[in-house]
Parts: C-alpha cells; sequence; structure tokens
C-alpha cells in the first residue's frame, strides 16, 4: 500500500509514501491506496485529488484564487517588460528626431496604459 498526504481543505495530493521505504516521519494527514491508484495518479498528475469526504482518490484538480494583490503583481509583471520597451524605443526615437516613431510609439503607449488601467480596474472591483 502507499500513503497519501494530502490537503484535509482542497483535497490536494502533497505527497506518496510507499509501505516499501522506511520514513522517519510521515504527515498523519493521508489515506493508503494500492499500486494501481498511485500510478493513475503519476500518470495524471495535477488531475487527480482526495475526495475529503470519501477518502477516495478522485479525477479533479485544484483552482488556486490569487488575493487582489496577487493579481496585480502578475499584472504589473505581465505589463511592465512591455513598458519598458516601449520607453527604450521612445528614447532612440527622439535621440535620432525620428517624430514620426515618437508619435507611433506614444500612440502605442497610451493604448497600452488603456488596457493595463483597465484590467486593473477590473481586478480592484472583484470582475
Amino acid at each position: 500500500m502507499i500513503k497519501v498526504n494530502y490537503n484535509e481543505t482542497t483535497g490536494q495530493i502533497l505527497g506518496f509514501y510507499p509501505d516499501d521505504i522506511e520514513y522517519t516521519i510521515i504527515p498523519t494527514q493521508y489515506i493508503e491506496i494500492d499500486e494501481t491508484t498511485w500510478q493513475d495518479c503519476i500518470d495524471n498528475l495535477g488531475n487527480r485529488i482526495v475526495d475529503v469526504t470519501n477518502l477516495v482518490i478522485i479525477k479533479g484538480t485544484i483552482t488556486v484564487t490569487l488575493t487582489t494583490d496577487e493579481q496585480i503583481a502578475a499584472l504589473d509583471a505581465e505589463y511592465q517588460p512591455q513598458f519598458e520597451a516601449l520607453q527604450l524605443a521612445w528614447a532612440a526615437a527622439n535621440i535620432s528626431s525620428n517624430t514620426a516613431l515618437l508619435t507611433s510609439i506614444t500612440s502605442d503607449y497610451a493604448a497600452l496604459k488603456l488596457e493595463y488601467q483597465t484590467k486593473l480596474e477590473a481586478i480592484e472591483s472583484g470582475e
């Protein structure tokens, strides 16, 4: 048999502990499964959880809900490189006095800023 440690709230599988290995400690929150079920879990990593009511392995995934701060940090990480690239392009166009390119980059920057701001406001309002 194989012990499966899991999160008692979400059912997320946290680790496997086969009986043929001696462990100094095994987390106390576990169920036991056979090798066929264990192999199914391995073959379907991320798509199996423990049904915490019936204490069996079932098909399923864990949905992670990010906090507002985590969502904003992810949004910033996505958009910051784009803003930086446009700033560098604007500086280069400014040095070479390329007014057509400056106009285009300024327009692209304004569009990107509007897109970012719209997503930020949606996160902050909980949409």
